[in-house]
């Protein structure tokens, strides 16, 4: 059965192994998926695009370190849970709570102090 989706295996392991167009398709494929996923997390679209940039900034920068994986979506996904800049999410079955801090989130924005 053949489909449409790009060979996203390939095309990880292209990028990084240093291929510019790979990179690219990297983000414009998992973009809006990374972004629908981490507004489950923050309501804030702010600090969930800036934490998608800061995710492809990393893998960019450590490409030469970076595993090679048969879900590249998944390892995407995981790296975005932890990066929101300036805060710990603790995350469990019921509820994301900054860790530190008192506040319990319901999908409500995070303010820095």
């Amino acid at each position: 059965m053949k489909t449409d989706q790009p060979d996203m295996i390939k095309i990880w392991n292209d990028f990084r192994s240093g291929n510019q167009k790979a990179f690219s398709l990297l983000y414009e494929y998992y973009f809006d998926i990374l972004y629908r996923y981490g507004m489950k997390f923050v309501s804030d679209e702010n600090i969930v695009k800036d934490s998608i940039q800061d995710l492809f900034i990393k893998i960019y920068n450590n490409r030469d370190n970076l595993s090679s994986t048969t879900e590249p979506k998944f390892y995407l996904l995981f790296s975005l849970k932890k990066p929101y800049p300036g805060y710990d999410l603790e995350i469990s079955a019921d509820h994301i709570r900054l860790t530190g801090r008192s506040a319990i989130l319901y999908n409500l924005p995070l303010r820095r102090e």
